[in-house]
C-alpha cells in the first residue's frame, strides 16, 4: 500500500541531503549549503499567482502574439533573449493551474 502523504513527511523531513555541490569544479560559488527543511503536507496548497484565467497575461493575450496558433494550442517565443538561438513555449488555449487540469483530449492531441 503507498504511503500517505503525511508517513511520507514523516519518513523524509529530517533525512534531506544535498549532493556535494561545493565539492564540484563547476560550481560557482563558495561555502557549503544545505536544503531547507521540508515543509509538513498541506490539504491543499494556496492558490498561485494567476490561476483566474482574467489575472493571467498569457490567458488574455490575442493570437498576434504568437507565432503558430490552433483551436487547442498556441506557440509563442520566449519574452526575453535568453543567450540560446530559440526558445518556443508551447501552451494550452484553455486557461489550467497545473498541466494535469487540461481535457483529456487536449492532452491526448500533446501525445
Amino acid at each position: 500500500m503507498p504511503e500517505t502523504p503525511e508517513e511520507l513527511w514523516e519518513r523524509v523531513e529530517d533525512d534531506l541531503r544535498m549532493a556535494p555541490v561545493e565539492d564540484w569544479e563547476t560550481f560557482p560559488f563558495s561555502g557549503s549549503m544545505s536544503p531547507r527543511p521540508l515543509a509538513p503536507p498541506v490539504e491543499r496548497e494556496r492558490p498561485g499567482d494567476g490561476e483566474d484565467a482574467f489575472d493571467w497575461r498569457r490567458c488574455t493575450a490575442t493570437d498576434d502574439e504568437y507565432l503558430w496558433t490552433t483551436e487547442n494550442w498556441r506557440l509563442r517565443p520566449a519574452d526575453r533573449p535568453t543567450g540560446l538561438p530559440v526558445i518556443v513555449l508551447l501552451e494550452p488555449r484553455e486557461h489550467v493551474a497545473e498541466p494535469g487540469d487540461n481535457l483529456d483530449a487536449v492532452r491526448a492531441a500533446l501525445g
